[in-house]
């Protein structure tokens, strides 16, 4: 039998090449069915016809002995799913870690995979984000707003008639000194802006 893509009726080739995990549908006999692109880019081959028609024991040698290809097993026998984080996987001689998706399929199985190298560059991005995000709203909300409720209330004594020369003084230079830390805020908050701007 000729192994291809167009062998699996109802498969969408282009749509599942568009996808970012790796897209594997396994036959009971343990061999290649379907590839999509990424799985290709993850194996370092250059076509997926070097792929298809062999068997996930010639593409990851020493699977049969791992925990990785028990699970397997249990999904091809028993038809259930499993998810499997961080799973290595030797591809060509090489170790690859993925996150792996196991799911029973008509034709076997079908197992998405994602570089969990990849995935960890991701939520290491997020986290460095939210908290410049975290950094943004302390100097909005702390830094910045109390000088501001100090030039008020110092504006509002001001305005009192009562109010003597010696405390119009006084409030003066606190006055002076809120507009500066006022000043240092502001461009605190402008330096962080353009720093995210040139990171975006």
């Amino acid at each position: 039998m000729e192994y291809n893509n167009n062998n699996l009726h109802g498969f969408n080739e282009v749509m599942l090449d568009r996808l970012s995990e790796g897209y594997r549908v396994i036959g009971f006999d343990w061999k290649y069915l379907f590839v999509n692109k990424k799985v290709v880019e993850q194996s370092g081959v250059k076509s997926k016809q070097e792929i298809l028609g062999g068997t996930i024991m010639d593409w990851h040698p020493g699977i049969e002995t791992t925990e990785l290809f028990d699970d397997l097993m249990t999904c091809m026998h028993s038809r259930v799913s499993k998810t499997i984080d961080n799973a290595l996987i030797n591809i060509n001689g090489r170790g690859e870690t993925f996150d792996l998706q196991i799911e029973p399929a008509p034709q076997g199985i079908l197992m998405l995979s994602i570089d969990a190298l990849h995935r960890k560059q991701k939520e290491d991005k997020r986290e460095q984000e939210l908290a410049k995000l975290e950094q943004l709203m302390h100097l909005t909300s702390h830094s910045l707003r109390k000088p501001v409720c100090n030039i008020m209330r110092i504006v509002n004594f001001l305005g009192q008639e009562t109010a003597e020369m010696n405390q119009i003084i006084r409030m003066t230079n606190i006055l002076r000194k809120e507009v500066l830390n006022l000043d240092s805020c502001t461009e605190d908050l402008t330096m962080l802006i353009h720093s995210r701007k040139e990171q975006a």
